[in-house]
Order: C-alpha cells, then structure tokens, then sequence
C-alpha cells in the first residue's frame, strides 16, 4: 500500500515544475489582466474598501492593499488564510482576514462598498448560492468584479487536468461557459454590466517562449454594479430574481 500523501486540493496536486509553470504565467499575463480590468472598474468607488471572497494565491489582496485599499479577505480553509497572513505580515501591508465560508459571508446587508471574487465560483459547492451572498452584501449601487475560468478555453478543465497525478481530483471545478456565468449573475441579482473576455493563451508557457493568441478566451471578468436600491424597490426586484431563479431551476440541465 502507497504511502503517498493525497493532496487535498487542486493546487496541491500540481507536480513541483507544473505549479511553477502556471504561478509564472498567472503572475506575468492573467493577474495584470485581471488586475487592469479591477483598478478601471472600482475608479468610481468612493470609499475604498473592498471584500476579497476566497484569496487563491493572494495577488489581488495584496495589489489592493499596496493601492491604498482598506482590504478584508475571506477563505475556508485556514492553512490558506494564515499562509496569506503570513505574507503581509512580512511587509508594511495590512488587511482583516476573516476564515469563512463562501456561501455564508458573516457580514452584515448591504455593508461592502465593492466586492471581488477570483476564480471562486469554479470551486464552491454551490456558486449561486455565493453569488447571493455577494449580492446580499453589496451596498446600493456598490461594485464588484467576479472572475472565471471559461470551460472551453484554453485554462478550462481538459488543459489543466493533464497535470492532475488523481484522477478523482478532476472533475473538482465546474467550469462555467460565458452564457452560463451571465444566467447566474442575472438570477443571483447581480446582472453584469459588462463581460471581458481574457487569458486568451496556455496557462502553460510555450517552448523558447513563444507568446501564441487563442482563439476563445481562458476567462471571463465580470463587472457588476448594484442597481437593486434599497426598500421598496429592492423588494419588487428581489421578489422578481426569486421568479427568475425558480424557472431556472425547472430548467432541464444539459447533460455533460
């Protein structure tokens, strides 16, 4: 019988040189990506606090914080949270770090000025269930920017498994397609103002460096306003996304 430890996360189970090969490419291409398309999005945003909800790797949080931003980081899994504290610990950056789960925030209604979530969604349980609670958070007329990875691009599920020594890992992340993510952002009372589609490439760098534009894209940011209100009409709207999310959920799902 093996001895070998399990990894008890997608990431985990990336050998040494595969991990080293996509951190590469997240830091280099998609976080600046991702990270443009946030810093033109909150310009508008008056008090500068914002919700991380689940950190990944910690990039945002940290270039937030190093922007002037009053940060607070939500993640379930300790290890992780206190990995990332950790980190800012060792420089002049601050943030809250709160251990939570996605699906359950412990923060107040309508108490965050903006909200990001990064590559979240694909790993939750139940995503339209966080995406309720972002939007049941987020202040009037708030913002948020909401990143996924595309199922049929080029960092979607069939690219990335190769790497996965457990094939029981696999099937972890449900990828979303672009129709999909805009259906659940708009059944979850947070409709997008805009989808950018990004990371047009390999997350795995090509020989002698070659840079190489796919045709789909890897990911889809979306940025979101909040134009629930408040009393009255909060309540018309959310009476209407409660219709909206029981005629979704008589929906037949297409089979894989």
């Amino acid at each position: 019988m093996s001895s070998e430890k399990k990894p008890t996360t997608i990431w985990d189970s990336f050998n040494a040189k595969a991990q080293d090969q996509v951190l590469r490419t997240v830091k280099s291409r998609y976080f600046p990506e991702v990270w443009y398309a946030l810093e033109n999005w909150f310009q508008t945003v008056k008090v500068r606090e914002v919700l991380e909800v689940g950190y990944g790797i910690g990039l945002i949080a940290e270039a937030l914080a190093k922007s002037g931003w009053t940060v607070t980081v939500t993640e379930a899994m300790p290890a992780a949270l206190d990995e990332l504290k950790e980190r800012f610990a060792k420089t002049s950056l601050k943030a809250t770090f709160v251990a939570s789960d996605a699906h359950r925030l412990p923060f107040a209604d309508h108490s965050q000025e903006a909200v990001v979530a990064i590559n979240t969604l694909e790993f939750a349980h139940d995503p339209r269930a966080v995406l309720r609670e972002i939007a049941r958070v987020l202040k009037p007329s708030g913002r948020a920017a909401i990143v996924v990875l595309n199922r049929y691009g080029p960092w979607g599920l069939p690219t990335v498994s190769q790497q996965l020594p457990y094939p029981a890992l696999r099937p972890a992340a449900r990828l979303l397609t672009k129709r999909e993510f805009s259906s659940l952002l708009t059944t979850t009372g947070l409709p997008a103002a805009k989808i950018l589609e990004r990371a047009a490439y390999l997350p795995f760098p090509m020989p002698g460096g070659v840079r190489i534009k796919l045709p789909l894209p890897g990911a889809f940011i979306a940025l979101i306003k909040n134009n629930m209100g408040t009393g009255r009409r909060r309540s018309k709207a959310e009476k209407a996304l409660k219709r909206g999310e029981s005629k979704a959920k008589q929906k037949p799902r297409p089979t894989p």
